[in-house]
C-alpha cells in the first residue's frame, strides 16, 4: 500500500538485519518514517527488541530513475542506487 518499507542490510551471505517501518508523506520533500521492528535473519528471524528513537524523517535531496539521495533527521545522508540485477526474496 506504499506506507510500509524495509531496509535490509546483508552482513554475510544469508545473514541480514532488517528494519521495518511505516512511512507517510510529510511534505513535497519530506517523508516521515517510524521504525516499528528490527529483525535479525539467519536461518530464522527474531526480533532484536532494540530500544530506539524510532520516529524521524528523511528529506529528499535528489531523485531520478537510477539514484535517490536523502538526508535523515539525525544528519545521516543516504545514497540509494537502483540495481536491476538484485532480487528481493
Amino acid at each position: 500500500d506504499g506506507t510500509r518499507l524495509q531496509n535490509r542490510v546483508q552482513l554475510l551471505p544469508g545473514v541480514r538485519v532488517i528494519a521495518e517501518a511505516t512511512a507517510e508523506v510529510a511534505s513535497a520533500t519530506r517523508t516521515r518514517v517510524v521504525i516499528t521492528d528490527v529483525l535479525f535473519s539467519w536461518a530464522f528471524k527474531f526480533d532484536l527488541k532494540i530500544n530506539t528513537d524510532a520516529d524521524g524523517y528523511v528529506d529528499w535531496l535528489y531523485l531520478d530513475d537510477s539514484i535517490r539521495i536523502t538526508r535523515g533527521n539525525k544528519g545521516s545522508t543516504f545514497l540509494h542506487v537502483r540495481d536491476s540485477t538484485v532480487s528481493i526474496d
